[in-house]
């Protein structure tokens, strides 16, 4: 049973479904209630383009491509879009590979500005731990929220995690990228 929408054409359920032209075909010719013999008469009818059923069956097999002047003037036969024939594309290995690399440099980045924040609040622990009194004793309140070792323990922890996560990545990434963005290594000292 054919199925038109409010432009006269025929819509041709599922189609997206099909993973090559040829399924599309047979598809969209058994909806429209089309035997191969059927299309290809139809086909010189409403187009002018002569395609035997022998080679309308080697394109539902997938076993001949069909020219785009033939894609076009077997759609317009069967009375649906072009588009409803032409299976999905599917995003080639080249741009999925550079859209993981752009990923892991967004990673680099992230973990750049986590080594540059780390170094930050280090950085104002300690200035916070010798301004106390003025007499280079720890802030109570500091000492009470994050005792000395403790306070220790994180900026270590910090300092390790950043280094490795860091070399990791540079070490993934690095050797396969053509990207090399300049980045202070120093955020990562172990001594800082």
């Amino acid at each position: 049973m054919q199925q038109k929408s409010d432009d006269g054409q025929v819509q041709v359920p599922n189609s997206g479904t099909s993973r090559t032209f040829g399924e599309a075909l047979r598809r969209a010719r058994e909806q429209a209630g089309l035997s191969q013999r059927a299309l290809a008469a139809r086909l010189a009818e409403v187009t002018g383009l002569k395609l035997d059923h022998t080679a309308l069956t080697r394109i539902e097999t997938d076993q001949r491509e069909p020219k785009v002047i033939e894609a076009r003037a077997l759609a317009a036969a069967l009375g649906v879009q072009l588009d409803d024939l032409v299976p999905p594309v599917v995003p080639p290995l080249r741009k999925l590979w550079l859209d993981l690399d752009d990923a892991g440099f967004g990673l680099l980045d992230a973990v750049y500005e986590y080594g540059v924040r780390r170094r930050a609040l280090s950085q104002a622990l300690e200035d916070a731990s010798v301004q106390a009194d003025g007499d280079g004793e720890t802030d109570p309140f500091i000492r009470k929220i994050l005792g000395m070792d403790e306070l220790e323990q994180v900026r270590n922890m910090a300092n390790r995690r950043a280094i490795r996560d860091w070399q990791a990545i540079r070490a993934d990434h690095g050797a396969r990228s053509n990207h090399n963005p300049p980045r202070d290594e120093s955020v990562f000292d172990a001594e800082a």
